[in-house]
């Protein structure tokens, strides 16, 4: 009996949960910390800004990539784009791109270029691109992630594979592949079916079959791998039973989507509304929207928080300071005192309409006649 006790004990302590950044422990208790984190009394605590390992939260003993310990023992930044050195004006390594000058500074290397020793001569170069006989960077074949040459590529980006040397598409929605009819796995909103790609049935977004859906379209929450539309009026939900957002004209009270008031757009509660819809504004009397009815002579459509204040006016007028004044005769649309474009049985010239020939329905010039009126 006393064995299994002791068994169980040692189980207990091999299956206890360290606390927050502790690396050993016997719960509750911490014997050792995570980097970057030092023991205070039982607890791990954070070291200063820049250290990996400290003593105490004003002593570090070894700093991180990028700062240097000064000699009270606190982590300073290195130069610019060094990655390691022992005091801001001496460095010994560079950030990749980068290389180290005689002068113990970080220069930057040619373009595209990951590792060199000056700026005339690249050793690696970024993905997409290989070293040329002038040992610059220079771009692969079009669809090529690494290559040797201009013509010969090693390995290709997605939705393409190595044929030859040479990078070809996969089929239809493949996301890669290892030949035109050999594909190993689909792009997003697609599963692998046999040999194929096929799209998964809205409203499931992605899936990994005709049965089993992974992420589901807005109004809809996945359950046991389908997808199930939301509550009424719900826009995104967790559960059938608990919304996390509205549709237009809703708000999110609780878990649920309940009405704004009437003709508001969008609210955060039935007493206060945000927006109201077409021909409508917010009335703050009365905490409702109520129909426009523009006040201002001529006004075709007034500012929704004020209906006395015309924005437009009805054709045949111009809007001056909210007031909305006549055009000049025969315009149906105007700009100061210059016409835009005139009434019918008017013609446009130099900025202003002028009145067809008598008994003329339409026309485009002086002593011409488009249409006549009726009964001529």
């Amino acid at each position: 009996m006393k064995k299994l006790l002791v068994i169980f004990a040692l189980l207990g302590l091999a299956l206890a949960v360290c606390p927050s950044n502790c690396a050993n422990c016997t719960d509750p208790t911490c014997y050792t910390c995570n980097g970057g984190y030092f023991l205070s009394g039982t607890r791990c605590r954070t070291c200063q800004f820049g250290c990996q390992s400290c003593t105490s939260r004003a002593s570090c003993q070894i700093c991180s990539s990028g700062f240097f310990l000064d000699s009270t023992n606190v982590c300073q930044y290195c130069s610019s784009n060094c990655k390691v050195c022992s005091n801001f004006t001496s460095c010994s390594a560079c950030n990749a791109s980068y290389y180290l000058n005689s002068s113990n500074q970080c220069q930057v290397c040619s373009s595209n270029c990951l590792n060199c020793t000056n700026n005339s001569s690249c050793g690696t170069c970024i993905s997409g691109f290989f070293s040329n006989s002038s040992n610059l960077c220079q771009s692969c074949p079009s669809n090529c992630s690494n290559c040797t040459n201009s013509s010969s590529c090693s390995t290709c980006s997605s939705k393409y594979y190595l044929n030859n040397s040479q990078c070809q598409p996969c089929p239809s929605n493949c996301l890669n592949c290892s030949s035109s009819s050999n594909c190993s796995s689909c792009a997003y909103g697609y599963y692998f079916s046999i040999d194929s790609c096929k799209i998964c049935a809205m409203p499931c977004l992605n899936c990994t079959s005709n049965s089993s859906c992974s992420n589901c379209a807005s109004g809809y929450y996945l359950s046991s791998n389908q997808c199930q539309q939301c509550s009424s009026n719900c826009a995104t939900c967790l559960t059938n039973y608990y919304c996390s957002s509205c549709n237009q004209g809703y708000y999110l009270s609780g878990n649920q989507c309940l009405a704004c008031s009437i003709n508001c757009l969008s609210c955060s509660s039935s007493l206060y509304c945000y927006s109201c819809v077409s021909n409508y504004y917010y009335y703050y009397q009365f905490s409702n929207c109520a129909s426009i009815n523009c006040n201002p002579a001529y006004c075709r459509t007034c500012d929704s928080t004020n209906f006395t204040t015309c924005v437009s006016c009805l054709d045949g007028y111009i809007l001056v300071n909210s007031t909305c004044l006549s055009c000049p005769v025969n315009c149906l649309n105007c700009s100061n005192s210059s016409c835009r474009s005139c009434i019918t049985g008017a013609y446009f010239s130099n900025n202003y309409c002028y009145a067809c020939i008598d008994n003329c329905y339409s026309c485009s010039m002086n002593n011409s006649c488009d249409n006549c009126s009726a009964g001529y």
